[in-house]
């Protein structure tokens, strides 16, 4: 346990500066931003996107610290190609917590497992969607907290079972294509 929380949360500069970790991080960010562009707006506040999954991916292959990185252009590039509103860097904040998340739990790791990715997307979506975006949005707006968590409730849970089959067939895929590529490893 020690070598993984010492590879984990130590700051590892080799990695950011590894031609392959720059690549496969920099790809996993086009994505999200790529699947950005398929969101589905709600309302001004309140979006459907798959965004995480990328994220989830880069994090499971790359690890916390090029992902909490790449989490600051996701956000500023994302924002630049698809503008929705005003740009708010705090918002940068909200896929550094996911990046951390899906590090935490899946950075590492040769099995996925069902229950992994049901704990780590629950957590993602109470800290992340519950809790941080709310909150970034009722001050932006002038809303009450609980105004902003209230429809968020509602999408989160009917959501909830969707994005976790996709999460969990994602990484499936993507421990086999670890397994298979030398490069990965």
């Amino acid at each position: 346990m020690h070598s993984f929380t010492n590879s984990l949360f130590g700051f590892k500069s080799r990695s950011l500066f590894n031609v392959r970790v720059l690549c496969g991080t920099a790809l996993f960010a086009a994505m999200a931003i790529a699947l950005r562009f398929v969101s589905i707006n709600l309302s001004e506040s309140l979006r459907i996107s798959f965004t995480f999954l990328a994220v989830a991916a880069s994090c499971y292959f790359f690890g916390l610290w090029p992902n909490v990185i790449s989490a600051f252009f996701i956000d500023f590039f994302g924002f630049i190609l698809h503008p929705d509103g005003p740009y708010v860097p705090v918002f940068a904040l909200v896929i550094v917590m996911e990046a951390v998340i899906y590090a935490l739990f899946f950075y590492g790791r040769d099995r996925i497992s069902l229950w992994r990715v049901i704990s780590a997307h629950a957590l993602m979506v109470i800290v992340c969607q519950l809790l941080l975006n709310p909150w970034i949005l009722s001050f932006m707006y002038d809303v009450p907290f609980w105004v902003m968590v209230t429809g968020r409730l509602l999408k989160n849970a009917l959501l909830f079972p969707i994005e976790c089959a996709l999460l969990y067939f994602l990484l499936k895929v993507c421990a086999d294509l670890k397994k298979r590529s030398t490069w990965l490893r």
